[in-house]
């Protein structure tokens, strides 16, 4: 996988490329509590083939970010593509996932205010979120709050992911990233994210050192292998030590 990550940093068989709505709290609805399926954008019509080309699912026309929703942990397998979040630490985590592209298609979906959905964390807690086929995305926690850069990126640790990228004959890959904070000598929380194949993991470890994952000055580099089409579950630990 190539880490998307433009700074300010600014994704082909399978290769991997990683990479808003309004900023709230997204709490999980009456209908999220249940156990039926809950079809991403309210099933209404998302972008078409020519639409998300270059960009990737960024959810329905007039609903940019519904690709992306935060789902309770007992329907979890009902979704191909999931991210399960858990907090290693003992302080509140805020997170936020975003698409690669914003809301006018730029990449810059991982400014302030571009973010698809807000969450947070509890000590020792966990969150699962589901993603739409073919969606570019990120996510980052931080303790509190996640800091930004002088220009408005989120500055923690990230996840970056594709799931069932259509340009890349559905391939899905996944990485863990310090490359924003690093740049800006900002605080690097660690993070691990784990998946196919055969439980591969991508870490990031306080302070900024990794494995198999981007750290300072490596921007460019493909170091996590593909994964082949078909469903993906990832674990990603926050505020592990």
């Amino acid at each position: 996988m190539k880490s998307s990550v433009m700074i300010l940093l600014a994704s082909g068989a399978c290769s991997f490329a990683s990479q808003s709505s309004v900023e709230v709290e997204q709490p999980i609805s009456s209908i999220a509590r249940s156990s039926a399926y809950i079809p991403f954008c309210g099933g209404q019509k998302r972008s078409t083939a020519a639409d998300i080309a270059y960009v990737g699912n960024t959810g329905a026309k007039y609903h940019y970010g519904c690709n992306i929703m935060q789902i309770p942990a007992d329907i979890a397998s009902k979704y191909k593509y999931t991210i399960n979040f858990i907090n290693e630490g003992y302080a509140i985590q805020q997170c936020k996932c975003w698409n690669k592209a914003g809301p006018d298609n730029g990449t810059n979906g991982f400014f302030t205010g571009n973010e698809a959905i807000t969450f947070s964390l509890a000590a020792s807690g966990q969150q699962f979120i589901a993603f739409d086929e073919n969606s570019l995305i990120g996510c980052s926690c931080h303790a509190g709050s996640i800091p930004l850069t002088p220009q408005g990126q989120f500055a923690s640790t990230w996840v970056e992911a594709e799931f069932g990228n259509e340009a890349n004959g559905k391939c899905s890959g996944f990485d863990a990233s310090s490359l924003v904070p690093a740049f800006y000598d900002m605080d690097i929380p660690g993070l691990s994210v784990c998946g196919p194949p055969e439980n591969t993991c991508s870490t990031i470890h306080p302070g900024g050192a990794g494995e198999n994952a981007y750290v300072k000055g490596m921007a460019g580099l493909n170091i996590v292998p593909p994964i082949d089409p078909g469903p993906v579950a990832l674990t990603v630990k926050v505020d592990i030590k």
